[in-house]
């Protein structure tokens, strides 16, 4: 198993084809946590190893708080286990939940705990139910899932993602992550409470910059 970086996911407005891709297929949608995204894995060698978002050897001071949370070893648990017995090559990634989160957005916690967002089984990202149940089963935390509907306009997904904004604000959470597990290849989207709507506009051809001629 090699790390996978988890990547950066654009909103609805910031698709390849401003949504219209999201359309005929059932998106399930997820509370977006506010914290540090953090994954964990096991290689070949069966070392075990703690990533950020963005790096494969996460900072010393990620690592010193994630090996200090209660999920910790029941995440290990679930890696270990189930390459042993499955075969399963997992990283799993989760929200490292400080008691200030980097935003402010959540109220302040007591304890900092690590919870269970998405796993990636080497191709491809396992659906939520699945998701959900290895959680149960390891006793690791999971995003709570909003709800699933399969669009046919882009008005339903975006009338869709204004509801569940609303609810984000009334429950003091960073977002929402949407998430499509089987088209090809796999569509996840977020929406933040903290982000601007701002329109976005083409360039027309009057709005070009009109370049001085090229002397011959």
């Amino acid at each position: 198993m090699e790390w996978r970086s988890y990547g950066h996911l654009n909103r609805v407005k910031g698709l390849k084809n401003n949504g219209r891709e999201l359309l005929g297929h059932e998106i399930v949608f997820t509370e977006k946590r506010d914290g540090e995204n953090v994954s964990l894995w096991v290689d070949s060698d069966n070392l075990v190893h703690i990533s950020s978002h963005n790096m494969e050897k996460a900072d010393d001071s990620i690592v010193s708080r994630i090996m200090e949370v209660p999920e910790y070893t029941n995440a290990i648990d679930l890696l270990e286990t189930e390459r042993k017995q499955y075969d399963k090559n997992y990283i799993v990634y989760g929200e490292l939940l400080k008691t200030v989160g980097p935003t402010r957005i959540e109220p302040k916690r007591k304890h900092v705990h690590w919870i269970l967002f998405d796993i990636w089984d080497g191709e491809r990202f396992l659906d939520y139910t699945a998701v959900y149940q290895l959680g149960k089963h390891y006793r690791i935390p999971v995003v709570t899932a909003f709800f699933s509907f399969v669009p046919t306009t882009v008005e339903d997904v975006n009338n869709k993602v204004k509801e569940l904004m609303g609810w984000c604000k009334r429950h003091r959470r960073e977002g929402i992550v949407g998430k499509v597990y089987r088209s090809e290849p796999q569509i996840f989207f977020k929406e933040k409470i903290d982000i601007p709507e701002l329109e976005r506009i083409r360039p027309t051809q009057a709005d070009r910059p009109m370049l001085p001629k090229m002397p011959e």
